[in-house]
């Protein structure tokens, strides 16, 4: 959330996530018109220039869809996992809007061993489209099909 530093003028003037604009004037009748006018420049900007990059959060019950994300956002996937077992996500493709940036596993509390817990895969987006694919599969057995696959739609502008 960003305040207008005419604030003081207007009265409270506050951007909010997806461009949302809230005025509560207090400037009278001849400050008036400057609240429109902010409102208009307001309105001219290009979107998403006032709203703060969002963070998504997905996970196994988002396999098959589609996504609209915004360049800038972060992307999270977080998927059950058991590495004991040898099987293991990893990215088959991604779109070009899509950056790695980083990957870890989350061990489930209590630590025992043979215990699963979760994959943890964060992007940074870019403007494009495309799917993301990752297969739950052991490293070693390329050959074979994987265990699991998870699909993502994913559409950036």
């Amino acid at each position: 959330m960003t305040r207008s530093p005419l604030g003081g003028v207007l009265g409270d003037v506050t951007v909010r996530r997806g461009d949302e604009i809230s005025i509560r004037s207090h400037a009278g009748r001849f400050g008036r018109p400057l609240v429109v006018i902010a409102l208009l420049v307001a309105a001219s900007l290009p979107a998403g220039t006032a709203a703060a990059a969002r963070t998504v959060k997905v996970g196994a019950a988002a396999n098959g869809k589609s996504l609209e994300l915004k360049p800038g956002d972060t992307l999270v996937v977080r998927l059950a996992a058991n590495p004991t077992t040898g099987y293991d996500w990893a990215v088959a493709c991604k779109p070009k809007a899509l950056e790695l940036v980083k990957r870890t596993y989350l061990a489930s509390p209590p630590l025992r061993i043979g215990q699963g817990g979760t994959d943890v895969f964060r992007f940074s987006v870019r403007s494009g489209r495309g799917r993301l694919e990752l297969v739950y599969r052991r490293s070693w057995e390329k050959a074979k099909a994987p265990l699991r696959t998870f699909l993502l739609g994913i559409r950036a502008s």
